[in-house]
């Protein structure tokens, strides 16, 4: 009997089964079984599942007439004979370690069942739902709806692993012939679970597409069935003597679920509007008067409307909404801040107060060391009230110990700042920090651990506190270490996605050299404190641990690693699914003598570890953070060499994983179409290359100014990109340009170029003196 049951129903999503089905088939959990649902489509859905069955035992098909996505869902439940049950829906995906993850939590745990966070898809990138955000701001195993009401948000069936006892006990199923068929069934489950496992990590990839079931709005079909929904939820609490939850329910309803048909009323029909109107106002006669008072000032304000039957003025706030800028939308009156909406004049003053607007937007711009202190800089600022002036805004920051609470003081500074990054002529205003971090205040003893990095703005008169959060910087992690004494050492860390904290830690296993042979990679280093036996490898996020003989002798120990045993897996067969799947890591920890885990370091120095397995690589290296780490990716070159050489020449060596035939050095332009070749020589497993940037460029001159990735041509297998392991860029500077060669914040090789413009000069000129400037 396979572990995991994977049940994937599809209608009309011909354009994006394969993906959908190439993503579970990749997943690391391989003991699954996976039942496609054919739901009487009239796409070629059922030929793509109808290959994928004969292609790999582990799935089957199953036909059936339509009858509407929760009938295929329990018709897949039938059929399913796995210990625990997935739903995926077959116009998403699964990132690879997504059934691993969340299976490994229930087997610690116990709990009914796993949620994971979720990325939405619009055909390109990825971005982390905002819906989901607020349900995995506090991640733990073991939780309930009771006590983290955010879990009312969590509706999604798909991005959990269900025990399936627990879904048999309770006779979960999916109500049939109506739409949004995960609402009741995810709110039933975490009202009925005696506990339930959140994790942080993706565990799902949400398309959006306009003609999906779940995103369409404005039609009475879809406003009839989620009102539907949302009541039988909020019925089901009341009756199930939880009736104190019922205000967190309504909150969340008209905060997300119903406030989607407040954003296109006035692109709806006439029936629509008039039937939203009548089931609004019936669910607002239930709700109490504190739920509506603490809605952010929008919903506030827009509810409102509606319960004054005001349909002119719903439209005519949905569309200023959409074409105001945020920080034109609040004004002073008084003494308080208020949304500024085009009906204000016969609003009251307690509907259109800010509050939740007021609260600051964190961006992290830079994290690096200076001069032994860690350095943070960012921007934090309301959305709606930008702080123009030096004086509208003052910060001040502390770093407070994640265990004991304890809080430490730390310098941070008011200074300019770009509105937005992403402008090419930004708006700069007063809502740029800067902190500073002495690594010794933490690495002190009775300080070891986890410290969260808070932030305290005070903006006209306001004062707002919180955890720095970024969701969007992903790189704030890769700073690196800085070592405290002989066995601690300091290094920023992403604790949960988003949130940038400090790590004060003390080594107790760190790795000196290591080798591959034969697919097994041979640790040895040395033991800094009293170890046990056992070395655990574990792939991240939250895999199943693989463990390893540990032989400690002395102050040095040894470990050995089948890296055959590890994978990888591979990526999806579908180029979507694979671009998706990314890179995939593991971390290697040890037990210390007190019985407590420990993660291994790598020593400075420590030479990358590197084993090809087809088209993919296991790398094992230096994190960042110090930490030692075993990536899967896809295979790369990599410059162990580099050096800028008289006359302007750079010169490249490096390697491969596995034997490679180099044809050329790729230098492509990272902002346009222009690639530029240059000549490389080299067999087997290393490489060598000249260039001169000075003269690659149209007519043997210098390269336009701009960023070019570097890649290695081989034959047969395309270009692969160029790893650079720099902590700082190798500069080299002519009379006309200045070139840098740097890592990305992904590794990869960047060559940087910069035209020089000399300073204006006074020249003669027939009529006098004239000022001219001389470009490079």
């Amino acid at each position: 009997m396979p572990r995991v049951s994977v049940i994937i129903p599809s209608y009309d999503v011909e354009p994006y089964l394969e993906a959908c089905l190439a993503s579970v088939a990749a997943q690391t959990w391989r003991d699954l079984e996976v039942i496609m649902v054919d739901d009487g489509s009239p796409d070629r859905g059922a030929h793509i599942a109808a290959d994928f069955a004969e292609r790999d035992p582990r799935f089957r098909l199953i036909r059936q007439a339509n009858a509407g996505l929760g009938a295929a869902r329990n018709t897949g439940v039938r059929h399913a004979t796995g210990e625990f049950l997935a739903f995926v829906d077959g116009d998403d995906l699964l990132p690879p370690h997504a059934i691993e993850y969340l299976l490994a939590a229930l087997r610690r745990s116990g709990s009914a069942f796993a949620t994971g966070n979720v990325l939405r898809y619009d055909g390109a990138k990825t971005r982390p739902s905002a819906l989901h955000r607020p349900v995995f701001a506090r991640p733990g195993l073991a939780a309930h709806v009771t006590r983290d009401t955010a879990l009312l948000r969590d509706r999604l069936v798909t991005n959990k692993l269900w025990r399936r006892s627990f879904w048999e006990e309770h006779g979960l199923a999916f109500p049939e012939g109506v739409l949004y068929e995960d609402i009741p069934v995810s709110l039933r489950a975490h009202v009925l679970a005696p506990a339930v496992d959140v994790l942080p990590a993706p565990v799902y990839v949400w398309r959006e597409r306009s003609r999906s079931i779940t995103q369409g709005k404005a039609s009475v079909r879809h406003l009839a069935d989620r009102f539907a929904a949302v009541r039988s939820v909020r019925e089901f609490l009341a009756g199930r003597h939880r009736g104190a939850y019922v205000p967190a329910w309504d909150r969340v309803v008209l905060e997300t679920d119903l406030s989607n048909f407040l954003d296109v009323l006035d692109q709806g029909p006439e029936e629509f509007r008039t039937r939203f109107l009548e089931l609004a106002g019936e669910y607002l006669d239930d709700v109490a008067r504190p739920v509506l008072d603490g809605l952010p000032a929008l919903r506030r304000v827009q509810w409102h409307l509606v319960r004054q039957g005001d349909l002119a003025g719903l439209v005519e706030v949905a569309a200023w909404h959409r074409a105001v800028r945020p920080e034109e939308r609040v004004r002073r009156r008084v003494l308080r801040y208020h949304l500024d909406v085009p009906p204000a004049a016969r609003l009251p003053a307690a509907v259109t107060r800010a509050d939740a607007e007021l609260d600051p937007r964190h961006r992290i711009d830079a994290v690096r060391w200076e001069d032994g202190r860690l350095v943070i800089e960012g921007r934090a600022a309301p959305e709606c009230l930008r702080p123009t002036r030096r004086f509208h805004q003052w910060i001040s920051a502390a770093l407070v110990h994640e265990r004991t609470g304890r809080r430490i003081r730390i310098p941070a500074t008011v200074r300019p700042a770009a509105v937005a990054k992403t402008s090419d002529r930004p708006r700069i205003d007063w809502g740029g920090f800067r902190l500073v971090v002495d690594p010794g205040r933490l690495a002190a003893p009775g300080r070891l651990g986890l410290w969260h990095v808070e932030l305290r703005v005070r903006h006209r008169g306001g004062v707002r506190r919180g955890r720095l959060f970024d969701p969007r910087a992903t790189w704030a992690d890769r700073a690196g270490r800085w070592r405290v004494g002989e066995d601690r050492y300091v290094t920023p860390v992403l604790a949960e996605p988003g949130h940038l904290a400090i790590y004060a830690g003390r080594e107790a296993a760190r790795v000196v050299t290591q080798t591959v042979r034969d697919g097994r990679l041979r640790l040895v280093g040395h033991a800094l404190g009293e170890l046990g036996p056992e070395l655990t490898v574990t792939r991240r996020p939250g895999g199943v641990p693989v463990r390893r003989p540990l032989t400690v002798d002395g102050r040095t120990f040894h470990a050995e690693v089948d890296l055959r045993a590890l994978g990888p897996v591979g990526p999806p067969d579908h180029p979507e699914a694979a671009a998706l799947a990314g890179w995939a890591e593991w971390r290697f920890e040890v037990r210390t003598a007190g019985g407590g885990t420990v993660p291994v370091t790598a020593a400075e120095d420590l030479t990358p570890a590197r084993y090809a397995i087809g088209d993919r690589e296991l790398v094992a290296a230096a994190a960042p953070s110090g930490l030692l780490t075993l990536r899967e990716q896809p295979v790369t070159a990599f410059v162990d060499l580099a050096e800028w050489l008289p006359g302007g020449e750079l010169l490249l060596e490096g390697g491969f994983a596995a034997p490679y035939r180099a044809m050329a050095l790729v230098v492509r332009s990272l902002g346009g179409p222009d690639v530029h070749l240059a000549a490389i020589e080299g067999a087997g497993t290393r490489f060598r290359a000249r260039l001169t940037p000075g003269q690659m460029g149209a007519g043997s001159g210098p390269l336009p100014g701009g960023r070019y990735g570097l890649a290695v041509r081989v034959h047969g297998g395309g270009d692969l990109p160029i790893e650079l392991n720099a902590r700082a860029p190798l500069a080299h500077r002519t009379a006309g340009r200045a070139f840098k060669l740097l890592a990305d914040r992904s590794g990869h090789a960047v060559l940087a170029v910069r035209e020089r413009r000399r300073p204006r000069v006074e020249e003669p000129g027939r009529h006098g003196r004239v000022i001219g400037a001389v470009g490079g």
